[in-house]
């Protein structure tokens, strides 16, 4: 009796949990994820892209700028990425919107 008991409870826990589950995680909390990695792997590349673009632009002085402007956008990517790692199935911000523009670097 006991037996029949637990599997009838264990069955109702799970049709419970799968039917509150949307109401609780994100739209695509795969996708969330799939970019905090993406991001967490790419982010090196903005202190380079950066210092690449105030270079061109700015001649050879630009180095420092394009430096500067690099590692904080480096940070600010970075940040994002462990945000959208540690709450990929949380729906902040709304409809999983990217914490940082442009969702990817490339």
């Amino acid at each position: 009796m006991r037996k029949k008991v637990s599997v009838v409870f264990a069955v109702l826990s799970i049709l419970l949990v799968c039917c509150t589950a949307d109401s609780q995680a994100a739209k695509h909390p795969g996708e969330k994820l799939a970019r905090g990695y993406m991001n967490a792997w790419n982010a090196q590349y903005e202190v380079t892209d950066n210092m690449h673009e105030s270079i061109y632009y700015n001649g050879p002085l630009g180095f420092f700028t394009g430096f500067a402007k690099g590692t904080g956008a480096f940070a600010a990517r970075s940040l994002g990425a462990v945000y959208d790692i540690l709450f990929f199935w949380f729906p902040w911000p709304k409809d999983n919107k990217p914490v940082v523009n442009p969702e990817l670097n490339f």
